[in-house]
């Protein structure tokens, strides 16, 4: 089985965790847009590889903010218009 390739390339990720997440502590999630919505936080944007994501949740945790859901896609390019589509695994 072959893995090693997709932890290495960049991905779109979506995080939802519980809670709100100040903009002081948003500082630490390099290139994630963050949103709130009714209680929940959610943080998406390009991931360089599996060692950044291991970092933002561990950075979630240790502000006390539990993983509601993440979701990750591949970046690929649209064959009509050179669209960015994201699909996912």
């Amino acid at each position: 089985m072959q893995t090693a390739g997709i932890f290495e390339t960049p991905y779109y990720c979506k995080i939802e965790v519980r809670g709100h997440l100040d903009s002081r502590a948003a500082g630490g999630f390099n290139g994630l847009t963050v949103e709130h919505d009714d209680g929940v936080t959610v943080l998406e944007g390009l991931v360089r590889n599996q060692i950044d994501l291991c970092d933002y949740i561990l950075r979630l945790h240790n502000l006390n903010l539990p993983v509601a859901s993440l979701r990750r896609e591949r970046q690929t390019r649209g064959t009509d218009d050179n669209r960015s589509v994201r699909t996912p695994y």
